[in-house]
């Protein structure tokens, strides 16, 4: 690929309150920053770049490629639109196609509507040229296009990445959290992980291991995307040799690393999951966990740092004895981490209340749904057990 290739516009996605650690992550790859929005951050790009970030971008769930903004305010309209891109350039017909959307416009009743008349319109194009149609395939399609729609203004992508970039390549179970690896990477950036300073990592309610093994990728310098593939792979305009140009660098840029990363957990099922995750990511030599509960666990080492993310309560399973869990964490704040940062994930308000700290900072962060903080706590040496901090939904929204 030629350096004189003229830029383009994408959209890197993140998790609401990731921009900032988003932001900063692209700009290290290189790419011009041209905007920022909730859960968004706007670049230019040639194309290695793009995929560069695919391939890098710790936080991001989606890389976008823009290939027309306009507006579109009928359904003849948005066909048209549709129909002004150069399909014919980026697929064949033997590619399958999807349409995803995001709708949010009061005068479309129906939001189901847009992306089939999106994927008409390309199929028409063509099929026009060759008398052929490509197919849909909703699972794994080569080419998956993104549709935007607010109030009339619209804007179709091609997504880079394909499967949301969280997915690592390491799991093949989907955890029940709402945890994902990209917000998990995400927030050990946010609070400025650093594996030359906080050489062992505690994580004394470890679930499936995802802080764990995040932050051993980033101490090795593993790639997120080095395990997987990605949809720009199978694109008709793809670049072949800026591609093996990158996983070369992938496998180049590993590096050995000191540091440690100790977890447990009380439910054997959950370690199960996150020794088998933990290989797969071939960390086993790095992160070690075991089945305790957090009143029992005594980890081989002490931290530099605590990050963990305890059950909120919002399934059932979880609802029986979870503030008897919470004053067990403080206990072991007060035990193990005396002196260090620890970092808390809670998505249930008032909860907190029961680890009997009071939080110095408080990080606004979307987790799936539910509108969570990650709340930073340390323990002084003669700390006092205090009852007053206010719960997480009277924490600070900035």
């Amino acid at each position: 690929m030629s350096r004189t290739e003229p830029a383009k516009r994408y959209d890197a996605i993140c998790t609401l309150g990731l921009e900032d650690v988003l932001e900063r992550e692209l700009a290290a790859i290189g790419v011009n920053i041209v905007g920022r929005r909730a859960g968004a951050v706007g670049f230019e790009a040639d194309r290695e770049l793009a995929y560069k970030c695919c391939f890098w971008v710790r936080s991001a769930v989606r890389v976008r490629e823009l290939l027309v903004r306009g507006r579109a305010t009928s359904r003849e309209e948005l066909y048209e639109f549709a129909s002004s891109v150069d399909w014919e350039s980026m697929m064949t017909v033997s590619d399958t196609l999807a349409v995803d959307a995001s709708i949010d416009d009061p005068r479309v009743p129906h939001s189901n509507l847009p992306p089939l008349v999106v994927k008409d319109a390309i199929v028409d194009a063509l099929r026009k040229r060759t008398g052929r149609r490509p197919f849909v395939d909703r699972d794994d399609p080569v080419t998956p296009v993104f549709l935007s729609l607010r109030d009339g203004e619209s804007a179709l992508y091609r997504d880079l990445g394909g499967a949301s970039l969280h997915k690592r390549g390491y799991r093949d179970i989907e955890s029940k959290s709402p945890l994902n690896e990209a917000i998990a990477a995400g927030l050990l950036l946010r609070i400025g992980f650093n594996p030359e300073d906080h050489k062992v990592l505690l994580d004394p309610m470890c679930g499936s291991a995802t802080f764990l093994i995040e932050a051993a990728w980033i101490a090795t310098d593993t790639a997120p995307g080095s395990m997987r593939s990605f949809a720009f792979e199978r694109f008709r305009d793809r670049d072949a040799t800026a591609i093996a140009r990158l996983r070369q660098e992938v496998q180049r840029r590993k590096k050995p690393t000191a540091f440690k990363a100790l977890g447990a957990d009380h439910h054997p099922g959950a370690i199960w999951i996150a020794k088998k995750s933990i290989a797969e990511a071939g960390v086993q030599h790095l992160v070690r966990v075991e089945e305790s509960s957090i009143a029992n666990w005594d980890p081989p080492e002490p931290g530099n740092l605590l990050v963990t993310n305890p059950p909120w309560g919002l399934r059932m399973e979880e609802g029986e004895g979870l503030e008897s869990a919470w004053h067990d964490l403080g206990g072991f704040l007060r035990k193990h981490a005396v002196g260090i940062d620890s970092w808390v994930l809670s998505g249930a308000p008032g909860i907190t209340r029961s680890l009997g700290l009071s939080a110095s900072q408080k990080l606004p962060v979307k987790t799936g749904p539910v509108d969570c903080r990650f709340l930073q706590y340390r323990v002084h040496p003669a700390c006092e057990t205090s009852t007053s901090e206010p719960s997480v939904a009277d924490a600070p929204q900035s």
